[in-house]
């Protein structure tokens, strides 16, 4: 067989590149979905919560090399999805208190 070990390494670099690359947009396209489905609702939000958490769980369970920080990162999604939820809700009463303010003002005086 006539094979350079040069070549192989720089094909076996281009086949993890391009791992990497599927990885990452995935994750990525992952993440953009979670926002946006949570986004929607509290009941939503609370059932990707209950869900990351009990993948976090069972990826625990496994035992596998790298079950631990799969469990970390499900845990920070849900640690991230909650600030922005609360963020969310903060800018909702703030935005309700305006108007509540701007209506006691009565019309033609919020000029």
């Amino acid at each position: 067989m006539n094979s350079n070990p040069s070549r192989q390494g720089d094909e076996l670099r281009a086949r993890l590149d391009m791992i990497d690359i599927d990885v990452r947009c995935a994750l990525g396209f992952g993440r953009a979905t979670l926002a946006a489905l949570a986004a929607m609702s509290q009941e939503t939000r609370a059932a990707i919560d209950t869900a990351l958490a009990e993948e976090a769980a069972l990826v625990a369970i496994d035992d596998l090399r790298g079950s631990a920080a799969v469990a970390a990162i499900l845990e920070e999604t849900r640690v991230r999805l909650g600030e922005t939820a609360r963020l969310q809700e903060f800018r909702a009463q703030a935005l309700e208190r305006l108007l509540v303010a701007v209506a006691d003002e009565g019309p033609g005086e919020a000029a």
